[in-house]
């Protein structure tokens, strides 16, 4: 076998790809992998996850949250105008 042959299957068809650490230059392997089945089907519901829960409730904290502020603020400044007005 000659030198250096064979000897990393695994990084065969990868990409070398040069990342700076520090001072020293080092050298990775980008091995694209296939996604199997259960992967995809994750990645799927994700995304989905992501569009059909999570967006909805974080529309609506936030929306609660500015309700809350917006209302703070209103009766901090009847408080104010009540103090002033005294």
């Amino acid at each position: 076998m000659a030198r250096g042959a064979g000897s990393n299957s695994s990084a065969r068809g990868a990409k070398k790809v040069k990342k700076p650490l520090d001072k020293g230059v080092f050298l990775c392997y980008i091995i694209p992998m296939k996604k199997n089945k259960m992967q995809e089907v994750n990645d799927e519901f994700n995304k989905m996850f992501t569009e059909q829960v999570f967006m909805p409730m974080v529309k609506f904290t936030v929306t609660l949250m500015f309700v809350a502020v917006v209302l703070d603020y209103g009766f901090q400044m009847i408080e104010a105008i009540d103090i002033l007005t005294q």
